[in-house]
């Protein structure tokens, strides 16, 4: 059977069982053959016009540059000839891809700034449109009663879960219509299924080749010392590269360096004559070039069958966000032909950065090591002479393997042989196991729980709110209860909102909507399937697996050393960069103008020339409306959102800001709870500083002094108090870091004073972080 579409059936199951509790994706897989297109096979015309005629969801794969979607064309025309019951829509990622099929015949192309021919059998769209032709549908039948068979082709249907968080709108539509069965016959085509694991599927077919090899003659594996100081080192005169490196803002600042031969391909640059002969011609001319560096706009929807002798095709990995999957699109969108093939393909990945192991008792670090290796499930520490003035016991192990830390534990013993996670004062290295390489559907499992825990602690909140609200509801009117309660509603809003953004990368999947936690559970597996993919970064051997099997190549491992070459610097992280400060000071840090700045509301401040060129100009900029949106899903008020970006010139000053936010708003919550029993708490993070500013609150408000020096002894009681509220806890906070906290949640009274008065306040954090502007 097809390796991918069982793959996808498996991992369905189970990811289906995890979230609606119907382990049930499709029945069986079905593998057909063909030599280099699809309808090559004549009988392979048989199967399309059974998914054109069938109903349901069904997926199709099949390799990049087999002819899938013209091939689905082909059929298309076939079955509407002569009718007026039937409409056929494609559904493809970009504008040229949609120009292109939409010049084909018989079809009507629906873009920007075009009319949708109703009358039309078979239509080609972007994702964005397919909204208005639901609508039309839904028009037809319920207004008209004309009732149609309606058949939605989605082309690159990997981008339904791989661009949900900038694509949502679109992206959604496409998703409720499959949904609510608006089509009735749903057609989902790629060449890599990996991420289309949530749908049940009536059935799965997979195209095979049964001679196609991949355009390249090897595959390897490079690692570098630093892979944009390594591109800056390729031979032109040698080699034509053709570069992926999904970084727009990396592009441009290698271009700056590079030969003025070496062409930029982004989404910005798909009007230029090299993107648009790649587009309709399938060809890259050399004629006064030297190589491509572009983004994953060359891997949607183009097939490349001619290109230059010397061409070779590289794929720049610069941090963990790789993804095996554009790997794959990539490499593939080159065609060996008679007479053309790619001599080599390279995946560049940096070398693993020096890790480090920190070794610590009840008090803190006694030892730390940095001769460490890393080599996929081991980890192996050669430097252990320095643990022999330790005693013997077992031992906290902290292992730092660039972003990634590992807890683990060790023993001293005196006598005996260095073996795992035990060192024996032989000066023999020792051994701890990495962290394993984890099946997606391990992930989705742990993060749903993740979820799932979350949302029991919120609710607990909630209902903590509820129960005092009632008790104060025997002594207070109705007036007042009125407006307690709408307190109350804003206070959760901000605790939740602060809430779901301590949940690190799990964030992008949680709202706070209607006074209720939502989990999009689409946007939960896209995490844990990026999650997923990360792990390759980490695992030499897994990925060297995934390519080949993929692929059909070997891959070679092998690294270069580029530490004789100067890294450049990448440009300042200045958020105001390409704006006066003239429109700094022009912003207005209030709800109206927040909104005129997001969601490009009409309001008194674009309603001016001026007001609308300074408020265009921001949002072009980008950077701020991002920033904006960041501060107001962790629960930032919107004026407070605005009065800190004013403030502030880096983002390291946007981030000091939100946290102190955040500490504010717990100081609220812990306010209005009035407990001192740590206990009785609800927490929603288990991080160091969430649980220390409980600690801290409990134990001075228990005290019910009116102020306190911070002393060393003050913040030894803080310590104590936290080791017996939290006696598992594997970091303990030091007496600085409680300093620091008492400093965030209490007002002053002089210089190593606080009085026993909370900041309650959400402005109150422009005393506590001075501006970086006068």
């Amino acid at each position: 059977m097809g390796m991918k579409g069982e793959r996808v059936k498996k991992d369905a199951s189970v990811i289906r069982d995890i979230f609606y509790k119907d382990g049930y994706a499709c029945k069986k897989v079905e593998e057909y053959q063909y030599d280099t297109y699809i309808l090559d096979n004549k009988a392979n015309e048989q199967v399309l016009d059974g998914m054109l005629n069938d109903e349901g969801i069904q997926l199709c794969i099949s390799p990049t540059g087999s002819g899938k979607t013209a091939s689905f064309l082909m059929r298309a025309r076939e079955l509407v000839a002569g009718r007026h019951d039937i409409m056929v829509v494609f559904a493809v990622p970009t504008r040229t891809v949609a120009i292109q099929v939409g010049n084909e015949k018989d079809v009507s192309r629906f873009i920007g700034g075009d009319d949708l021919n109703k009358n039309a059998s078979i239509i080609c769209c972007t994702y964005e449109k397919v909204d208005d032709v639901k609508s039309w549908i839904v028009h037809l039948k319920n207004d008209l009663g004309v009732d149609k068979k309606c058949i939605l082709i989605i082309d690159e249907c990997h981008n339904l879960a791989n661009q949900q968080l900038f694509r949502k709108d679109g992206i959604r539509t496409m998703i409720h219509g499959i949904e609510k069965k608006v089509f009735q016959n749903t057609i989902l085509i790629t060449a890599t299924p990996y991420a289309m694991a949530l749908f049940h599927y009536n059935r799965i077919i997979e195209f095979m080749s049964r001679q196609k090899k991949p355009a390249m003659d090897k595959l390897r594996i490079l690692f570098v010392d630093d892979v944009l100081e390594y591109i800056k080192t390729i031979n032109l005169s040698e080699v034509f590269p053709i570069i992926l490196l999904n970084s727009k803002k990396k592009i441009g600042y290698l271009m700056q360096s590079l030969d003025d031969g070496i062409v930029r391909l982004t989404n910005e640059d798909k009007e230029t004559a090299v993107y648009q002969d790649i587009a309709e011609n399938s060809k890259i001319d050399s004629k006064g070039l030297k190589g491509i560096l572009s983004t994953s706009v060359i891997g949607e929807g183009v097939n490349i069958v001619d290109y230059p002798d010397n061409a070779q095709m590289f794929v720049a990995v610069t941090d963990r966000n790789i993804s095996v999957d554009l790997i794959e699109q990539f490499l593939n969108r080159a065609r060996r032909t008679a007479s053309k093939s790619i001599k080599c393909a390279t995946i560049i990945l940096p070398k693993m950065k020096e890790a480090k192991v920190d070794i610590s008792d009840a008090n803190g670090i006694v030892c730390s090591l940095s001769q460490v290796e890393v080599v996929d499930d081991v980890i192996l520490v050669s430097d252990t002479d320095k643990l022999d003035s330790l005693n013997d016991g077992i031992y906290k192990v902290s292992i730092q393997v660039g972003r990634k830390i590992l807890e683990d534990h060790m023993y001293m013993e005196t006598g005996g042989t260095t073996r795992d996670n035990a060192y024996c004062r032989d000066g023999k290295p020792m051994m701890f196991p990495n962290s394993p390489f984890k099946s997606v559907t391990d992930i989705v499992s742990e993060n749903y729980k993740k979820i799932m825990c979350f949302h029991d602690i919120m609710q607990k909140k909630l209902d903590i709110l509820n129960s005092i609200r009632a008790e104060e509801e025997k002594v207070n009117g109705d007036y007042a209860m009125w407006q307690i309660e709408l307190m109350d509603q804003k206070l959760m809003a901000q605790v939740t909102r602060a809430a779901i953004d301590s949940m690190g990368e799990l964030k992008e999947c949680l709202s706070y909507e209607d006074g209720k936690l939502v989990a999009d559970k689409r946007i939960l597996f896209l995490l844990s399937y990026q999650m997923f993919q990360r792990q390759y970064f980490f695992s030499t051997r897994e990925l060297k697996k995934e390519l080949e099997q993929r692929m059909g190549l070997p891959v070679d491992i092998i690294e270069n050393n580029t530490k004789n070459v100067r890294p450049g610097k990448m440009s300042i992280d200045e958020i105001w960069f390409g704006l006066t400060d003239e429109i700094r000071k022009s912003v207005a840090c209030d709800d109206a103008y927040f909104d005129s700045l997001m969601y490009e509301h009409y309001s008194v401040y674009v309603r001016t020339p001026d007001g609308n060129e300074m408020v265009g100009k921001i949002r072009e900029q980008g950077t701020i409306t991002s920033l904006a949106e960041d501060l107001y899903k962790a629960g930032v008020s919107k004026g407070i959102c605005l009065r800190i970006l004013k403030n502030s010139s880096k983002k390291a000053k946007v981030t000091k800001y939100k946290n102190a936010c955040k500490v504010i708003i717990n100081n609220q919550m812990l306010d209005r709870m009035k407990y001192t029993d740590i206990g009785s708490i609800p927490l929603y993070s288990k991080q160091l500083k969430d649980k220390l500013q409980v600690v801290i609150y409990c134990l001075l408000t228990s005290r019910k002094q009116t102020c306190y020096k911070l002393t060393d002894t003050l913040a030894e009681e803080v310590i104590a108090a936290y080791k017996k509220a939290f006696p598992s806890s594997k970091k303990i906070p030091t007496e600085r870091q409680v300093k620091m906290k008492l400093k965030q949640m209490y007002k002053p009274k002089g210089k190593d004073s606080i009085r026993n008065e909370l900041y309650l306040k959400e402005d109150e954090i422009f005393k506590m972080i001075k501006s970086d502007f006068k």
